[in-house]
């Protein structure tokens, strides 16, 4: 390698896990992140618009590849085998480097922190990597790492900081700090962090926040702490979050539309799964009884009665009850949709995608919807659900949390998830106080970041470079970052299994 192609610039990526302006903005107003919103005016900003589905497996990984995921093969928390058993995703799915190991192949010192499906960790020399919130448990690379995580949590679950606020605070607290003293103390060209906190805080608190109730102050502004300490170290910081957050008044559940279509079979045998499913501390006090679907419906539509069952049960047995929606029986169902974060349906007949598809864009609920080539291309837009459904955000409509059918294809009552719309801000050296008029796509991220740092571009990268920014007057060359990548992996996939052998 010759000198010439290392990078003299210094670039950190702070990530803010389901951001969304006008909370960022809310934010500012509670004096929570000064070193942020010293700079917003000074940065090239914008919407940062995520992927379909806009949840943290395929749209982190896209910002982190720079290409969409029929190409990295990321497209939920899970993985599902032709005959549709799920397994939570790992670096093993993971079919493209990532920045960090673009660069840190070339020889730059790279740091990449809870970038999600890290583990097991993909090793490199110039590199420190310490695994993600997914993960089954805390890895890092190298082992010198371990002085500065003994106390270190990879997670704080959604649930903690709604249950259990102070105890989540303090975690949040020390995990951070643990992020500044590294940013501070070791050597880095790219320092990658993601902060997941703002999504498991909005999922419990969104609405709180927006009237100006917000116990986690402390926790953004240990975050904005990042940011100061960025703002000192390097050429071009870039904050970015992988999707905005939403109310939403109306639950769209696509297996009831498709059971009502006649498509499929339900059973009360356990068929689908959700990334709970895979977490080590997944408990509940909630009772689940079996009632048919039309006793249920009836019920939602007698909510005094409903609230009544629910009272007394809990007085007499101390615990709360819910009723058990069916499953989809896989084997005797035509289509189905088998994860809740993936927006996606598998059809078992192709003759019956222009027929699913007809259908479902004759609902008041559904924005669009897509067969899987037309959102994706690459060599694993076959493993992908054949039909991908976004639904009407921005008129209130979020799709189910869980895959199961419900009595009702839409039901009413305020929710609080996941919105397409996330934020983008860049500030540093070359780059000017702008508003971008068009979103950027989570595919532009890398191929900006390493325009930027007068690095080769990848030579099957989907993004661009972010216009108005002032690169370096350099030539702009391409290269195979996957195919080094590859062998290395390859090998330490081999050199592991030899070990579990």
């Amino acid at each position: 390698m010759k000198a010439g192609d290392l990078s003299n610039t210094r670039v950190a990526v702070i990530g803010l896990d389901g951001m969304p302006w006008h909370i960022l903005n809310r934010l500012f107003e509670q004096d929570a992140m000064p070193n942020l919103e010293g700079i917003i005016k000074k940065s090239l900003r914008g919407i940062l618009n995520s992927t379909i589905p806009p949840f943290t497996p395929p749209a982190w990984t896209s910002i982190a590849t720079g290409v969409n995921p029929g190409k990295h093969r990321i497209f939920d928390f899970l993985v599902f085998s032709n005959n549709y058993n799920a397994r939570l995703a790992s670096s093993h799915d993971v079919r493209y480097p990532r920045i960090h190991e673009m660069l840190a192949l070339r020889g730059l010192e790279t740091i990449c922190i809870n970038q999600p499906f890290t583990y097991p960790i993909f090793k490199a020399k110039n590199m420190v990597v310490i695994s993600d919130w997914i993960a089954p448990k805390l890895c890092y690379f190298p082992d010198s790492m371990s002085q500065y995580l003994q106390s270190y949590r990879s997670n704080t679950p959604a649930q903690k900081f709604v249950k259990h606020p102070e105890i989540a605070i303090s975690e949040s607290l020390e995990r951070i700090s643990v992020v500044n003293q590294l940013m501070e103390e070791l050597n880095w060209d790219l320092f990658w962090v993601i902060y997941t906190e703002p999504d498991h805080i909005f999922h419990g608190y969104y609405s709180k926040i927006l009237k100006g109730e917000n116990p986690f102050l402390k926790v953004f502004r240990e975050i904005d702490r990042t940011i100061e300490t960025a703002l000192r170290k390097t050429d071009m910081i870039l904050i970015v979050s992988d999707h905005g957050f939403s109310e939403y008044k109306y639950t769209v559940n696509i297996n009831t539309i498709l059971y009502e279509l006649g498509l499929i079979s339900t059973t009360r045998e356990r068929t689908t799964m959700h990334i709970s499913d895979f977490a080590a501390d997944h408990t509940t006090n909630v009772e689940s009884v079996k009632l048919p679907l039309r006793i249920h419906k009836f019920l939602l539509d007698h909510p005094f009665l409903k609230s009544m069952v629910k009272k007394l049960y809990k007085k007499f047995t101390g615990r709360d009850i819910t009723a058990k929606k069916p499953d989809v029986d896989i084997a005797n169902s035509k289509a189905f949709l088998l994860s809740s974060s993936s927006y996606g349906i598998y059809v078992k007949e192709q003759s019956l995608v222009r027929f699913i598809i007809d259908e479902l864009k004759r609902n008041e609920s559904i924005n669009r919807v897509y067969r899987r080539e037309e959102i994706f291309h690459g060599p694993y837009v076959h493993e992908a659900p054949h039909i991908l459904v976004e639904p009407n955000f921005d008129k209130g409509f979020i799709i189910a949390g869980t895959a199961k059918i419900a009595p009702k294809a839409i039901s009413s009552g305020n929710v609080y998830n996941h919105h397409p719309n996330g934020i983008l801000i860049m500030f540093g050296h070359g780059i000017p106080a702008v508003q971008l008029k068009q979103p950027v796509r989570t595919e532009d991220i890398v191929p900006t970041i390493l325009r930027y740092m007068a690095l080769p571009l990848p030579v099957d990268t989907d993004g661009k470079p972010l216009p108005n920014i002032d690169y370096p007057k350099k030539e702009i060359k391409h290269h195979d970052y996957s195919r080094h990548w590859r062998l290395i992996r390859q090998i330490q996939m081999k050199k592991s299994k030899l070990r579990i052998g």
